[in-house]
């Protein structure tokens, strides 16, 4: 809010805020243009990256210990084909509008929108192996690009 208020104070008004996660690098300029694209043309007031994913399945132990399943029911489970695609918020940037912060306290507004990236670039670092594991992603997916 502070960086919002001192910007709109020293400058004109920003029409969207670009809050990128840094423990989520696995991300391109074109994954950012295609958000505020998108953003622009459906008229969102927030957004979030994320990756779209077939056949993801959640379990969780309930208060007595035992596993349920969370997002789908495990006694009817459906073939892979048939299961719609779920969409992961996953951490790489959140697009919004000052007004959605200022009103809300919160980087999503009323009208939510997400741009999808591809599943490699959902990987977060929280851990020294995290590192590893995205070195090998960039060097994989990004660095042969440049190459």
């Amino acid at each position: 809010m502070h960086a919002i208020n001192y910007i709109s104070q020293k400058k004109d008004e920003a029409d969207i805020i670009l809050a990128p996660q840094v423990t989520s690098p696995l991300r391109e300029t074109t994954d950012i243009d295609r958000a505020i694209e998108q953003f622009s043309k459906e008229g969102c007031d927030s957004m979030f990256s994320c990756c779209i994913v077939e056949d993801l399945f959640f379990w969780e132990k309930n208060a007595k210990g035992y596993l349920n399943s969370v997002n789908y029911d495990y006694l009817n489970r459906k073939r892979r084909q048939d299961i719609p695609k779920q969409i992961i918020e996953n951490g790489s940037f959140y697009l919004f509008t000052p007004d959605v912060l200022r009103e809300s306290n919160n980087r999503f507004g009323q009208k939510i929108g997400y741009i999808g990236m591809e599943f490699w670039k959902m990987f977060e670092i929280d851990s020294y192996n995290d590192v590893r594991m995205c070195v090998a992603l960039m060097n994989e997916f990004l660095m042969e690009n440049k190459q």
